[in-house]
């Protein structure tokens, strides 16, 4: 076998296509290489074309086997990441809908709540499931807090804004979760289209 020339790679076709002064043999010898996948080796290819380790050692250096391959797999890996981003995004549009679907539900349930006649408990459940809807929506607002305010991370956030919530007395704290139960029924009825504030 003679000494194969080495491949100048092409700008006008992907570098896993068919390249100029490649023979149709050896672009098939290629793809066999190509198709062994990520585990892909020379040895693995010299057994399925049943050809010498040399030879396909040859061939793959003078055909820049290995550059090509690693353009394919980046290739596939662009492709399936943009896949995956797209099947995220319509995941979280699909979650949206639903969670738009469950806040009108709850916000037609808001409007019959007297959040003067519950107790405390009661209003810091509710605050709590409150917020927990909310964060879905909005995000979290801890995470918009400095660092040198809060401990790190979100637990740390959430902790520092509870302590300080808890150090308020019981009066400011009942106001502000009346205030806030307020802003949530104004907002889930925002969202569901009943309000004709916002």
């Amino acid at each position: 076998m003679s000494a194969l020339t080495a491949t100048v790679l092409s700008e006008e076709v992907n570098l896993w296509d068919r390249q100029p002064g490649e023979t149709a043999r050896q672009y098939n010898q290629f793809r066999v290489y190509l198709d062994l996948g990520r585990t892909r080796s020379l040895t693995k290819a010299a057994e399925t074309l049943t050809i010498s380790y040399g030879q396909v050692r040859n061939i793959a250096s003078a055909r820049r086997w290995t550059t090509r391959a690693e353009a394919w797999d980046a290739h596939k890996s662009a492709e399936f990441e943009a896949q995956w981003t797209e099947e995220r995004l319509r995941a979280a549009e699909d979650d949206a809908r639903v969670l738009k679907v469950v806040m009108g539900k709850v916000a037609s349930k808001l409007q019959g709540v007297d959040a003067a006649k519950m107790s405390l408990a009661e209003l810091a459940r509710f605050t709590d499931l409150a917020l927990k809807y909310r964060r879905l929506l909005y995000g979290d607002p801890a995470q918009a807090l400095s660092t040198d305010e809060t401990p790190a991370g979100d637990a740390g956030a959430e902790r520092s804004v509870r302590h300080k919530f808890e150090q308020l007395p019981a009066d400011v704290r009942r106001a502000q979760i009346l205030d806030l139960s307020d802003k949530l029924r104004h907002r889930t009825a925002a969202v569901s289209g009943t309000d004709d504030d916002e």
